[in-house]
């Protein structure tokens, strides 16, 4: 009987301890992604700057090293598509915005742009 209860002791106890050891894991990975978030807005914003200053290929660049770290951004779908449109590549601003209306099905923004490229394509 005694046996059977440090057993069951036991397992409890690594049960406690499994539990603090993804509770950690979580913590870390909300971090990680807090770090991801962080870098893709300075990298959005160096792209919003390469751009405004005629420098497309490197905001082109910097919103693909974006889709990198962090595929589901919706803000570098909709620039990249915005961009991909205004050089008059409209097929590749529908690969790029079909994408982000599929991560991001509530973004009306990137919906909105998808509706232009669909017009511009005729």
């Amino acid at each position: 009987m005694i046996l059977f209860e440090w057993k069951r002791a036991v397992g409890i106890v690594l049960l406690v301890l499994a539990g603090l050891l993804l509770q950690v894991g979580t913590n870390a990975s909300a971090e990680d992604r807090r770090e991801v978030v962080r870098k893709s807005r300075i990298l959005l914003g160096d792209a919003h700057r390469a751009y405004a200053l005629g420098d497309t290929d490197m905001a082109l660049a910097k919103l693909d090293s974006i889709l990198v770290t962090d595929p589901q951004n919706p803000d570098a779908h909709y620039f990249l598509g915005a961009i991909r449109l205004d050089m008059a590549d409209t097929a590749g601003a529908k690969e790029v915005l079909v994408e982000g209306v599929a991560l991001a099905p509530l973004s009306r923004r990137l919906k909105l742009l998808l509706a232009r490229v669909e017009i511009a394509r005729g």
